[in-house]
């Protein structure tokens, strides 16, 4: 599961909330939280800086795009790759599409509670039209 962001925190597999857990956990080895934050969007491959709490709030569909690509080159020509998305992201087909333009082997969703229906077929409209 990759989620690029979730509302409550801690949340399942968000990656906004690792990130910023990892950047808080750098300041606290004695890197100013501004140098952590630094490492932080660096390592997610995000082109501009960001605060710890900015990340922590929602990281953009790249990074999950970015973590996709990252793992389908670690297990080339080894075990499938299918990122799981988080379906009651109000970015869900743009980040479906973004990890869907990288080597991974598709993308399948988490569906946790009724009415998620219309993020499906918002989903699968986008995927298709591409």
């Amino acid at each position: 599961m990759i989620y690029r962001n979730y509302p409550d925190d801690p949340g399942p597999a968000c990656l906004n909330k690792e990130a910023a857990a990892l950047a808080r956990y750098i300041s606290q080895g004695g890197f100013e939280e501004s140098e952590a934050a630094s490492m932080v969007t660096w390592f997610l491959g995000l082109p501009e800086q960001r605060s710890i709490d900015e990340i922590d709030a929602a990281v953009p569909e790249e990074a999950v795009a970015l973590e996709a690509d990252r793992a389908a080159r670690m297990f080339s020509g080894g075990p499938s790759v299918l990122p799981i998305i988080y379906l009651g992201d109000e970015k869900v087909a743009s980040t479906a599409l973004a990890v869907s333009r990288t080597p991974v082997d598709g993308v399948n969703f988490f569906t946790y509670r009724d009415g998620l229906e219309p993020a499906i077929e918002l989903v699968s409209k986008r995927l298709s039209a591409e």
